[in-house]
């Protein structure tokens, strides 16, 4: 565990260093920025290290990493002089309490999932072999942009921003990159828990100083701590309802006495739950060999006209920590955070922007402009996808205060377009570069048509959080008067039959006009819509998408109703000004716009989806609804504590009843996953590298592998394979660039084949060749140092290795492999 009170120290310091930055733009929250320091630091380091690096300032190694941090160091000593030395330092003084308590939240965090990896710390199956390569690929390039590690000759055409801080890490503190990679993981679960406590701690601190008379507020600070662990519980802990079914599914109930039929796991419809339960019987869920846990990411199902099943991920935060892929949108959770809390600090207008009269002018030279744009535009870097949905939030967490103090005039939209406009310019231009050398699957949106989420399936998938935050809806719109409530009811009614009524008659009308607007999408595209939906025809597909929106309404009329509650509830004002007789808070307000932008997230689904390479709705809903998860467990975790803290009366011990079966549910999943994903902690040898199960199993070809990270910087040849395999190891585990990895994923990077060329086909023909000249042809074309023999590519080609003994200077060998070095 040394390495990991390593990368302690380097995060302590980190934070410390950007502590001044956040105590100056956010000087009017709670706790000063603190919560988000270490955040703020590696945001800031990183992209120091990246642009230091992309202009030859810095060199890609430990030297490189120093020199980013005291650049960091002198930008932390300007904002200490902007913030005056004494008033920082008497704020530390004053809440020592404060301060101890979020470190043992973090460290707490950090240190126990550190010790879950290293119960099964092996790299290896999903897409933890390509992060890896990412990582040893970054840290290992001459410059930036840094290569890409599966296609030689290349750049990374993906968001490796995080790749790129762990690659940081990794070098400052001299670790391994197997160990880097688990102890990455487990520093991001420990900031995202860490970062989840401080914002809910901002929120019940106003809350508290909203409702409450200042001796009070100022007393129950020590109980709002307490209550903020519900944040991460709620956020990393808890798992969807799925676990839960899997025990009873395990004990065999809602089954007939032979256990061959059952209408209630038929109508419920989650992959394998239809199929009987293992013998014996037992409340503990163990079927699959063991893996069960996985069907948790795979809730809901779509399914085509002619009824084939089309697999959907849903991932949420305690399923991704425990699958351990350290992919973007894992690594991106502490900036999400960040974003959430920097809205609210929006949303109050504590964060001191240019006025709206002067911004356009002044919004360039003001650092709060700056520092926003920085830390909401990192999402660019660090995961696309994130940007659109946090870039709102705040937008939005602007303009209502502006509507509840100037009204839907003109004037409030000025407003908010010089907020917008110039905080979206500045997002881009910081993060342009990265931006120019990205491509994209992405092509476009499609609409859904038949494919519609089950009402129940979404159930599941959000049960834990959905109880608290309709608990805590129903409790404030009931401290409305009768006519109010009556409108409320109105209103849900009314919008929902317009949107209705809209998606109703937009769908058909859409779909009969599919062979004019479809030709944009290319060559065949009604052909290759009819084969993702699986329809013989276009009339065929218009029939069953009507009859699917007609039999299968109920989750867009509950998120519609929803929604309209939030909108009602975030734009009306209670009948007393006093908010400490009215219970409500602004706090309040931004929870229900936190609420608003994780239901709109789900509804955008049921109407378009991404285009991409998978064809159906797999990646959209996996990407929306992750968010979703983040956005609500913020809510439900600050509604549950609301109901715990703020909650008086008779009703209050049923709320809380309400909400702790909610936890309970949630608790199964992670506590059955996490004993049977480590085998109980009973491993006999605990280790946080994670290469060493390929050290093990793989003892010739890690050994060649090794020394050929010692040799000079260069292009390596290895067999090429399939994704989510053994393939691509060598550049993986060394860092050098391969002429080509995993097809698959370069073709979703590249967004087409062109970079790929003939790549395949000409590696095969490097290895099976008899000819020197053809062999040196490839060599050539690819620019290739070394070409690696070894078991995998003796099993993939027909392997002439004559040539190369020849013609090539062997540089290593052992009873399984052999390393080449070309000349050229």
């Amino acid at each position: 565990m040394v390495d990991f009170l390593y990368w302690l120290i380097a995060i302590s310091l980190i934070g410390w260093l950007a502590f001044p930055i956040c105590f100056y733009i956010f000087g009017k929250a709670t706790d000063r920025g603190y919560s988000f320091s270490k955040v703020v630091g590696m945001l800031l380091w990183g992209y120091l290290y990246w642009t230091g690096n992309s202009w030859g300032i810095f060199t890609n190694n430990r030297a490189g990493v120093i020199s980013a941090i005291l650049f960091l160091g002198a930008v932390s000593f300007l904002f200490t002089r902007k913030a005056g030395f004494s008033s920082l330092w008497g704020w530390v003084k004053g809440h020592k309490n404060l301060l101890f308590a979020y470190e043992l939240v973090f460290v707490i965090a950090f240190l126990g999932w550190a010790i879950v990896r290293a119960a099964n710390p092996e790299i290896s199956g999903t897409e933890k072999p390509m992060e890896l390569a990412f990582i040893n690929a970054i840290a290992r390039s001459p410059a930036f942009p840094p290569n890409d590690p599966w296609l030689s000759g290349y750049a990374i055409s993906y968001y490796y921003f995080g790749y790129l801080i762990t690659a940081a890490m990794m070098q400052l503190t001299g670790t391994i990159s197997g160990t880097a990679f688990n102890l990455a993981i487990s520093l991001t679960f420990g900031l995202t828990a860490a970062g989840s406590w401080g914002i809910m701690v901002n929120l019940l601190a106003r809350k508290n100083e909203d409702t409450q008379q200042p001796a009070a507020a100022e007393k129950n600070l020590k109980r709002i701590m307490r209550i903020a662990l519900l944040a991460p519980v709620f956020l990393l802990i808890l798992g969807n309802a799925e676990g839960f079914l899997e025990m009873l599914h395990a004990r065999g109930l809602f089954w007939d006495a032979n256990l061959t039929v059952s209408r209630f796991w038929q109508w419920l419809d989650i992959q394998d739950l239809t199929n009987p339960p293992a013998l014996p019987l037992s409340w503990n869920p163990g079927r699959l060999g063991g893996t069960w846990w996985w069907r948790g990411s795979r809730v809901l199902q779509d399914y085509t006209v002619s009824g084939q099943s089309r697999e959907i991920i849903d991932e949420f935060p305690f399923f991704s920590y425990l699958l351990a892929d350290l992919h973007p949108h894992v690594l991106a959770m502490p900036a999400v955070l960040l974003a959430i809390y920097s809205a609210f600090c929006v949303f109050l207008h504590s964060f001191d922007l240019p006025d709206s009269r002067n911004r356009l002018l002044t919004v360039f030279t003001s650092p709060n402009s700056w520092f926003l744009a920085f830390t909401t535009g990192s999402l660019i870097f660090l995961n696309t996808w994130d940007f659109p949905v946090y870039f709102g939030l705040i937008t939005l967490a602007y303009i209502i205060p502006v509507i509840h103090k100037k009204g839907w005039k003109s004037e409030s939209l000025r407003d908010f377009l010089t907020f917008a406009i110039p905080f979206g310019v500045l997002c881009i231009f910081l993060y342009l570069p990265f931006l120019a050398g990205l491509s994209s699957q992405a092509g476009g949106f499609l609409p859904s048509l038949v494919f519609r989420t089950r009402a129940i399936h979404f159930m599941v998938m959000f049960f834990p959080l959905l109880v608290p935050t309709a608990i805590y809806i129903l409790i404030d719109i009931n401290q409305w008067g009768n006519l109010k409530r009556w409108l409320v009811i109105f209103l849900y009614g009314l919008i929902t039959a317009i949107v209705l009524s809209l998606v109703g008659l937009a769908i058909p009308a859409a779909a009969a006009n599919l062979p004019r607007w479809l030709p944009a999408l290319g060559n065949n595209a009604l052909q290759n819509l009819l084969g993702i939906f699986g329809a013989a025809d276009s009339q065929e597909l218009i029939s069953a998408s009507l009859g699917e929106f007609i039999t299968n309404p109920w989750l867009i009329i509950l998120l519609v109703a929803i929604s309209a509650a939030l909108v009602i509830l975030i734009f009306t004002k209670h009948e007393s000004e006093d908010a400490i007789h009215t219970n409500q808070s602004y706090a309040d307000q931004f929870i229900w716009l936190v609420m608003l932008t994780a239901i709109l997230l789900a509804l955008v689904p049921e109407f378009f989806y991404l285009r991409d390479q998978f064809g159906w709705r797999m990646n959209t809903i996996f990407k929306f609804y992750f968010q979703v998860w983040i956005l609500l467990a913020i809510a439900s975790a600050y509604a549950a504590g609301n109901i715990l803290f703020f909650k008086r009366g008779l009703g209050k011990s049923f709320l809380v009843g309400a909400v702790m079966i909610a936890i309970g549910t949630g608790l199964v999943y992670p506590i059955f996953a996490i004993k049977d994903k480590t085998n109980s902690f009973r491993n006999i040898e605990w280790s946080m590298d994670g290469n060493y199960f390929y050290e093990v199993t793989n003892p010739q070809d890690d050994q060649a592998i090794k020394f050929l990270g010692t040799l000079p910087y260069g292009t390596v040849a290895e067999a090429i394979g399939g994704s989510y395999s053994g393939y691509g190891r060598v550049s993986r585990l060394s860092g050098y660039p391969t002429v080509l990895g995993w097809p698959g994923h370069e073709l979703q990077w590249r967004g087409g084949s062109a970079e790929i060329g003939s790549r395949e086909s000409d590696l095969r023909l490097l290895y099976e060749t008899d000819s020197w000249e053809t062999a040196r042809w490839v060599l050539d074309q690819y620019q290739i140092d070394y070409v690696f023999l070894g078991a995998l590519e003796r099993n993939t080609y027909q392997v002439n290795e004559e040539k190369f003994t020849r013609n090539l200077t062997i540089v290593f060998k052992n009873d399984e492999a052999v390393i080449y070095s070309y000349a050229g």
